[in-house]
């Protein structure tokens, strides 16, 4: 299973992406900061899970 993480504070973004590939068999195949940036990679590639920040 791939995901993205959306998350604007970098040390919050490293932890999730930690535990997200520690402790389950999801790979995280990118992160981001910013929601522009997740919609033009979304149009070029797949992904069956986002984690995203909405605060």
């Amino acid at each position: 299973m791939k995901a993205i993480i959306v998350e604007d504070e970098i040390p919050a973004r490293e932890e999730l992406e930690y535990l997200v590939e520690a402790y389950s068999e999801i790979e995280v195949i990118h992160t981001f900061d910013d929601g522009l940036d997740v919609l033009k990679f979304l149009q070029e590639n797949e992904t069956d899970v986002i984690f995203l920040d909405i605060n």
